[in-house]
């Protein structure tokens, strides 16, 4: 191969991670931010959804402020844990392709310090050599581009189901005690008047006892699941390094 054209060939490839490198932390970035906005809205969902209920109820919300308060508590920390198990599988897998665009670059370097070598070689044997190392080079260069698609696929994997799974707890932990349908008769004004106190207890009394400890379970069950996910992963990719880096063919003097 010409040199000029691979040296171009390196300066193009170097470009390139370069640009995939500097999207990549862009991207890393995007999400960081939209897990904190999207932990943000649904607190203030949730805290929305409970003042809702006081006043559908008629009750001060004030007076059961430390009841409301271990509510939004509670659905705070689910939430957090599991973005929090998200963005160690995201940034475990961001490390790893990072990694692995790294090592591309390297393979590169050695194909063409190898191709300079080989043009001052005479001797048939070592340019035979030399042609094994590149080709070595060049299937591990991609042998790590397998590898970078397989952590571009868990990426988006984490991106959609965080937010999957984030509304997924937020909607169980609604539904579950979801806010009657209202009406504005005399008859339900009468009947909040008179028994509103009582209701409101009962629905303070579900979340609480019921609602609360299954957000609880259905976030572990979560986390479970994406950590299983990753720990599957990790394990792949040990293995995929592994196959990567085979038997080098001998070196030429």
């Amino acid at each position: 191969m010409n040199l000029e054209v691979l040296a171009n060939l390196k300066a193009n490839i170097e470009e390139l991670n370069n640009a995939e490198r500097e999207a990549s932390f862009v991207e890393l970035e995007l999400f960081q931010r939209s897990s904190k906005m999207l932990l943000k809205q649904k607190i203030e969902s949730m805290q929305q959804f409970l003042i809702e209920q006081t006043d559908f109820y008629k009750q001060d919300a004030k007076i059961y402020s430390e009841q409301i308060n271990e509510a939004v508590r509670t659905y705070r920390d689910s939430i957090e844990k599991i973005i929090k198990t998200y963005e160690k599988f995201y940034i475990d897998t961001f490390e790893i392709r990072q990694s692995a665009r790294d090592n591309q670059k390297t393979c590169v370097a050695n194909i063409c310090l190898i191709e300079k070598k080989k043009q001052n070689c005479k001797n048939e044997k070592t340019l035979e050599k030399y042609l094994n190392l590149q080709n070595y080079y060049a299937q591990k260069k991609l042998n790590y581009s397998v590898l970078i698609n397989e952590c571009t696929a868990r990426i988006l994997w984490c991106i959609t189901h965080m937010e999957e799974d984030v509304l997924s707890v937020y909607n169980g932990s609604t539904m579950s005690i979801a806010l009657p349908k209202k009406k504005s008769n005399f008859l339900n004004k009468i009947r909040m008047f008179f028994y509103g106190k009582s209701y409101y207890k009962q629905f303070l009394d579900k979340l609480i006892k019921e609602t609360l400890p299954k957000i609880s379970l259905d976030t572990q069950y979560k986390i479970n699941i994406i950590s299983a996910n990753e720990k599957g992963f990790l394990k792949q990719v040990k293995i995929m390094n592994k196959k990567i880096q085979g038997s080098a063919p001998e070196k030429a003097a």
